[in-house]
């Protein structure tokens, strides 16, 4: 049997969050369908989000309760719900598991929360844990994604605390961490430029929508379908990008 999870990710409370997710379930199902014609059945898709915020997550996770008035009640409302993992008051110390996603898990806290520095440094100690278990290329593919999906500053801090705490890997992990963060440093550069070229396509397609221009026209002429037009403009939303909405 397969099944499919759905993981999303959120540092705020989105009161819309379960509309998306049933957005995105139907078009992976939609998509596999489209792959797998003679089939008579769907995959299980599990909807679960993982939130890791400062102020507790206030929204049901029914679908129907979005719906207004009496409708949540009417049979031609879909019933979904997703799940949630909410780990706003959860202490580093408290998280279970392997020990990568343990180590995953309070990288993502300290980016987070205040007191990022003392859950770089819990992090740190989990990465000299990893090593002892399972070796340097292990450790290196998690460095190498920690330090892709944070800041520069994050990435300092980062390397700092890994040199005091993983003082017994010395020069090779240190090294690694070094080209790593410089290599971020050049490719924030990039990335600024190419964010602004997107951001360009991104108001194109808005102004196409305004004008009730087709999907397959703007496709064409963009290269962006319509599923990576919503992903994208959901992305620069939460980064607070001027972005005109529809």
């Amino acid at each position: 049997m397969l099944v499919y999870v759905l993981l999303e990710h959120q540092s705020t409370p989105d009161r819309w969050m379960r509309l998306r997710l049933l957005n995105y379930c139907t078009l992976v199902w939609m998509k596999w369908q489209r792959a797998h014609e003679r089939e008579r059945r769907l995959p299980l898709i599990v909807p679960l989000v993982f939130y890791q915020g400062v102020e507790p997550w206030r929204f049901d996770r029914e679908f129907a309760d979005l719906v207004t008035g009496a409708a949540p009640q009417w049979r031609w409302v879909p019933r979904f719900e997703h799940l949630m993992i909410d780990q706003t008051r959860q202490s580093a110390d408290s998280v279970t598991g392997a020990v990568a996603a343990r180590l995953a898990q309070v990288a993502m806290m300290a980016t987070f929360r205040e007191a990022h520095q003392e859950l770089i440094e819990q992090a740190t100690r989990l990465i000299r844990e990893l090593d002892r278990v399972a070796g340097f290329d292990e450790v290196a593919r998690h460095v190498e994604y920690l330090l892709a999906t944070h800041s520069t500053e994050w990435r300092t801090a980062f390397a700092a605390a890994l040199r005091r705490n993983v003082p017994g890997r010395g020069g090779e992990l240190m090294n690694y961490v070094q080209q790593m963060v410089e290599r971020g440093r050049r490719a924030g550069h990039q990335e600024g430029r190419q964010e602004g070229e997107l951001m360009g396509q991104l108001q194109t397609i808005q102004a196409f929508l305004k004008r009730d221009v087709p999907w397959a026209t703007i496709e064409a002429a963009t290269g962006i379908d319509e599923a990576t037009f919503r992903r994208l403009k959901h992305q620069f939303d939460i980064n607070g990008a001027d972005l005109p909405r529809e």
